[in-house]
């Protein structure tokens, strides 16, 4: 196992620093080893924060991959997804960490799994007609129209084993032989549909300034999105894709600890918590700034952020970020 433990490490590593490919908490990888086991990311930590010490966790996969044969047809998707999430925590061999939500489908894929949140992916899976621009520039991966992460997200892609999905609304899922391989064929696809629009690089204002009430991100986007609140208080209930809903809602509220303020976004948070949710805000006010000078903004329904909110992983998720 250590040949594929310094493999997953490293590939968290470079993923992780790159602000295009992944933002925040956000992201998974996963690595099958030997009699059943596979190595995947554990809720909360950032990608670049993986040691071989931390923040993976060591599971049965073939437990999970029976949840999905056997599982009852009549129970309802809300039921299957916390029924799942307590097969995750059984099928934890030696951590006290908790898998990834997303490790119901890196049980049932190939060997080694990357999913991102590409910047410029969501972009296009944030779009109307994204589909229809994906096949236009040639991608090779399989567009999956928006579904829920968790138990709905793995039974749809369960039947396919080594290939490339392009999630709407959410980011990109590659499956293959090996990691090294998943990471240049999520590079390509991002790659490939910013040279499509002819954008530039994505960046993050990781300087954030310190004040009495906590950290401040007063760069130029920032005070942009603070302008743009003021006319459009509805973008508070627009979401792109699920982590803005779990690391950004409630964005503006009493409860919040994300304040929009004159000078700019406000964290009421400890500094590594403050930048590692800026970094998911950034995204999202890049995506609301960016994808109307293309096409049509698709944001997640109503009902999608309704059912994000209610699901126990995602609560579990939402109390990591305080």
């Amino acid at each position: 196992m250590r040949s594929e433990l310094s493999s997953i490490v490293n590939t968290c590593m470079v993923i992780g620093r790159d602000k295009s490919l992944v933002q925040g908490p956000g992201g998974n990888v996963s690595i099958k080893v030997n009699d059943g086991r596979m190595l995947v990311k554990a809720s909360g930590y950032r990608l670049d924060g993986v040691s071989e010490k931390s923040g993976l966790v060591l599971v049965d996969y073939n437990l999970i991959r029976s949840f999905f044969t056997s599982s009852s047809n009549n129970l309802s998707l809300c039921q299957q997804d916390d029924s799942i999430f307590e097969v995750f925590k059984s099928a934890v061999i030696n951590s006290s960490s908790r898998p990834s939500m997303e490790t119901g489908f890196h049980a049932v894929l190939g060997k080694a799994v990357v999913h991102t949140h590409p910047i410029f992916v969501n972009l296009l899976g944030s779009m109307v007609g994204g589909r229809k621009i994906a096949e236009e520039i040639g991608l090779e991966c399989r567009f999956v129209p928006y579904i829920s992460p968790g138990y709905a997200l793995a039974s749809c892609i369960s039947s396919f084993f080594n290939m490339t999905f392009l999630l709407q609304n959410h980011g990109l899922i590659v499956s293959g032989t090996n990691l090294e391989t998943c990471v240049d064929k999520t590079v390509e696809i991002n790659e490939a549909i910013k040279k499509h629009f002819g954008l530039s690089g994505f960046d993050v204002q990781e300087c954030l300034i310190r004040t009495k009430d906590g950290f401040l991100n007063n760069g130029e986007r920032a005070l942009r999105f603070v302008e743009y609140t003021k006319k459009n208080p509805e973008i508070f209930s627009t979401y792109l894709f699920p982590d803005a809903v779990i690391y950004v809602g409630d964005i503006g509220s009493e409860r919040s600890k994300i304040s929009i303020t004159d000078g700019g976004i406000l964290y009421r948070l400890s500094i590594d918590k403050a930048k590692s949710i800026n970094e998911t805000v950034e995204a999202h006010i890049y995506l609301l700034e960016t994808i109307p000078r293309f096409g049509t903004i698709r944001s997640l329904t109503s009902e999608d952020v309704s059912y994000l909110l209610s699901m126990k992983a995602e609560r579990y998720r939402r109390e990591i970020r305080k």
